[in-house]
């Protein structure tokens, strides 16, 4: 009889050492398939286009990448205290600036313009998405938004009341 083989209650039967293989061999393929999903090959930025049309795509970048790839491309300054450690994946289309507002979206910083140059100051990074503030100059001509009007009385008497000056 092969020792790998056990005969109990009249059952033929795996040796303990054979299950513990089998078991061994059922889940060491799922947790390689795991491992191989879990850790992404690595970071990746690619910048093509003009700062007048960008196209990023970043897979698992960090902001500092993905800022280091746009200043090696398109001469962008930028610098602060805040560390830009959030990982990022996707694409980001439009002008330099629109670029860099959807990039450093969820940091504090002011981004100052002029002709072509760009530079970025972060001031700090928390918060989520929805709390970003891109603190930018206003563009000359900018039109001023008029204080909102007096809201209008409800009732036929108040209104009667307002143009009667009383």
């Amino acid at each position: 009889m092969n020792s790998r083989w056990l005969r109990r209650n009249g059952r033929l039967q795996a040796a303990p050492t054979t299950m513990a293989r089998r078991a061994t061999s059922a889940w060491l393929p799922a947790v390689a398939v795991v491992a191989l999903y879990a850790h992404p090959a690595g970071a990746e930025v690619s910048v093509m286009g003009d700062a007048k049309a960008v196209l990023i795509e970043a897979r698992d970048a960090s902001v500092e990448d993905v800022m280091a790839a746009l200043g090696a491309n398109f001469g962008l300054q930028y610098r602060g205290t805040a560390t830009l450690e959030r990982r990022i994946t996707g694409s980001y289309r439009g002008s330099l600036q629109h670029v860099i507002r959807r990039v450093l979206d969820g940091y504090d910083f002011i981004m100052k313009t002029n002709h072509d140059d760009v530079e970025v100051t972060v001031l700090s990074g928390g918060g989520t998405a929805g709390e970003a503030r891109a603190a930018m100059a206003p563009a000359p001509g900018a039109a001023v938004v008029p204080p909102p009007a007096p809201a209008r009385p409800a009732s036929a008497r108040e209104r009667r009341q307002q143009r009667r000056g009383n």
